[in-house]
């Protein structure tokens, strides 16, 4: 993709009344803003093997920001343009950790190398949570799970065991 962020723009463009409609113009730009980072990180996922790259800019994302704001009242759609990025990072992160935590515990890759990627990953899940509990606190009950799954997967890697997550315990208990 040549310049993610005319594209990024180009998409917003076409969604900037659905998603900022009943905000005043401070908002507004917040949205327009935390959107296009949404947008963004969703481009940076393009898999060419699955889409062309027309039917993913076009149909796609367009089609997702239409589900995600289906509905939705002015605060429902201020709220979730405003954590859409923090919830693609978690999601993402989410399954980092239980990709990880399922590689230690096979014993796979270096348990260094490991424990470093997911203290990372642990700061990082525990700002958006710390961001989503105080200023998002509807959106933080929708992932607070996902947010302990992940930590857990994350201090149970960097701490060499101890407390799992209920996924990674289903699969430790099949062992």
């Amino acid at each position: 993709m040549e310049d993610k962020q005319a594209v990024a723009e180009g998409i917003l463009a076409n969604f900037t009344a659905l998603l900022t409609g009943g905000l005043d113009d401070e908002r507004s730009a917040e949205v327009k803003s935390a959107f296009t980072r949404w947008i963004e990180a969703k481009l940076d996922t393009f898999d060419a093997e699955l889409y062309s790259e027309e039917r993913y800019v076009n149909e796609i994302i367009p089609d997702e920001i239409r589900y995600q704001f289906e509905g939705l009242d002015t605060q429902g759609r201020y709220e979730r343009a405003m954590t859409a990025y923090d919830q693609l990072r978690l999601a993402r992160m989410s399954e980092a950790s239980f990709e990880r935590a399922q590689h230690y515990l096979r014993g796979k890759d270096d348990p260094e190398a490991l424990a470093a990627e997911s203290e990372h990953d642990l700061a990082q899940i525990r700002d958006i949570e710390a961001r989503l509990s105080r200023q998002f606190p509807a959106t933080y009950e929708r992932v607070k799970r996902q947010i302990s799954e992940s930590k857990l997967d994350c201090m149970y890697v960097a701490r060499g065991g101890g407390a799992a997550s209920l996924r990674l315990g289903r699969i430790i208990q099949r062992q």
